[in-house]
């Protein structure tokens, strides 16, 4: 199994997306971050707002295409749901999630009432 290692932010923002403050963060605390998003490639970010409920954003830091990658910066808002009420019952449900395809190492960066920002090891 391709082991990956995971930068990912998660924004849980408890009201609609499309009603959802704009998130803002200073990308040049991270240099290869900041290297990244400057190199201005279309294929190192992929946005899927397909589902207006769950907005997933991935912005490849080390990797060649959304397939072959082994850091990434991930942005998910999602809407607020009966099971997950708020962002700390949403990172339980990730940290628990049996179906994941590897095993993997959580540790929590930054939090507040709207959101948590981890990284994930797998």
């Amino acid at each position: 199994m391709k082991a990956a290692l995971f930068a990912p932010l998660i924004a849980l923002l408890l009201a609609t997306p499309a009603r959802a403050e704009r998130l803002l963060f200073d990308h040049g605390l991270y240099p290869a971050l900041k290297a990244s998003l400057d190199a201005k490639r279309d294929d190192t970010i992929f946005y899927d707002d397909s589902n207006p409920k769950y907005v997933f954003d991935r912005i490849l830091v080390h990797g060649n295409s959304q397939q072959d990658w082994s850091e990434a910066l991930e942005i998910i808002a999602r809407t607020r749901s009966r099971e997950v009420h708020s962002a700390q019952d949403w990172y339980r449900a990730i940290i628990s999630d049996r179906q994941a395809p590897c095993p993997a190492q959580f540790t929590v960066i930054g939090q507040d009432s709207t959101s948590i920002t981890f990284a994930r090891q797998s």
